[in-house]
């Protein structure tokens, strides 16, 4: 819209300087006329455009402390146990037994505690990596981080790109994870609202993080 209006300054000049002269009938104010008019304009698209700015919501970056001081969890369902522990084995991570892990028996799936040591990269890819290869799909992965300050739910962005985490923080904050860039010291999470099921995630965050 804004640009629009600077287009059309020219035909904006025009009536303006016509308005002007209507309303002080006097060639001697004309040009005064004209900019206090044109100052008025300015002001209001001026802040019409800071307002916008300010309400436009901004992408920052998450700050946190080492990863290895978090506990790291991945909710499992509509798998089997013999699935799981196929995908976990494969994935490149767990292929040379870099990590350990543990999985445990729940109500309605299966939860897999890992290894305090494993990376921000690593682990957010193994998440991702659970959420299915083809033969054994589920969209029903999340991973929960935690420490003594913060706590956190992901899971893959469900448009089929396979390369971005959504999700959310325990005090509401919603965020994303860009997968090929999580090598990023410190983890690469953003602070970004998206088109999700928010409040699905809200739920199981606060059933699994009591």
């Amino acid at each position: 819209m804004l640009n629009r209006m600077r287009m059309s300054w020219p035909l904006n000049i025009i009536i303006l300087t016509a308005l002007a002269y209507y309303f002080f009938m006097s060639e001697e104010y004309l040009i005064a006329g004209v900019l206090i008019v044109f100052s008025l304009l300015s002001f209001f698209l001026f802040n019409k455009q800071k307002k916008s700015d300010q309400d436009r919501p901004k992408e920052m970056k998450f700050r946190m402390g080492l990863f290895s001081d978090y506990k790291k969890r991945i909710l499992v369902e509509g798998l089997s146990r013999d699935q799981i522990e196929s995908l976990m084995t494969s994935h490149e991570s767990l292929e040379e037994d870099t990590y350990s892990y543990k999985l445990v028996d729940l109500a309605d799936g299966y939860m897999v505690e890992c290894s305090d040591q494993m990376t921000f990269y690593d682990y957010h890819n193994l998440v991702g990596w659970l959420y299915g290869t083809g033969e054994h799909d589920s969209e029903n992965i999340y991973g929960l981080v935690h420490d003594d300050y913060n706590n956190y739910i992901v899971k893959l962005r469900p448009d089929g790109l396979g390369d971005t985490l959504y999700g959310l923080i325990d005090d509401g904050r919603m965020i994303e994870i860009y997968l090929p860039e999580a090598y990023e010291e410190g983890g690469n999470i953003r602070v970004k609202a998206g088109d999700y099921d928010y409040r699905h995630l809200e739920n199981i965050l606060k059933k699994y993080m009591k």
